[in-house]
């Protein structure tokens, strides 16, 4: 098979269960930029963030044969959550009380009772649909596509400036809806 960059990941994940590195290759290649500004946005250092993800793709290289995935976006995005909570632990970054504060809301995210995330989904799931449309479609792809807000302004053809009002309104309706003291609007912010 020559060209592989027509395959959905689930099909990549299956050539890489078979040691196939051109699939390997091609699955790195369209998820290094996205997976990169994610880990670059909450360590704030290019190379941890370079680290990071070396980590996650080696990890995931080396356990091939074992993976049983079926979102693999999701499941990079999470695995590079964990290593990133692994990095700040191991002091990596200046032990602060703002690197204090990333780590426990960090935590939070990994909580383990599946019930808190499928509330906290539903929540914003709720939440998203009380948006004006426009506001709801840029926060969408701002939060679960982790796109950037030039790349969101080309998009939908709108300024950055609109970008950020409509992620500002967003954010501000979620703060005062969850309240201040909630440790997922480190994350979501």
């Amino acid at each position: 098979m020559g060209n592989y960059s027509n395959l959905s990941d689930e099909e990549l994940v299956d050539f890489i269960k078979t040691d196939n590195e051109i699939a390997f290759v091609e699955l790195y290649k369209r998820h290094w930029e996205g997976l990169y500004k994610f880990c670059f946005q909450i360590l704030q250092d290019q190379d941890a963030a370079k680290d990071v993800l070396q980590e996650v793709f080696v990890w995931f290289w080396t356990h091939r044969s074992e993976l049983k995935v079926y979102a693999i976006r999701s499941y990079l995005y999470v695995a590079v959550k964990h290593k990133v909570v692994n990095y700040i632990r191991k002091d990596h970054t200046r032990n602060n009380f703002y690197e204090r504060i990333k780590i426990e809301s960090l935590d939070t995210v990994f909580v383990d009772s599946s019930l808190e995330v499928k509330e906290l989904i539903a929540f914003i799931r709720d939440f998203t649909s009380d948006l004006p449309d426009k506001c709801r479609q840029v926060f969408e792809m701002s939060r679960t596509e982790y796109l950037s807000n030039k790349e969101i302004a080309s998009r939908l053809n709108i300024s950055e400036k609109t970008v950020e009002t409509h992620l500002t309104t967003a954010l501000n309706k979620l703060r005062k809806k969850m309240g201040r003291s909630s440790a997922w609007m480190l994350f979501l912010s």
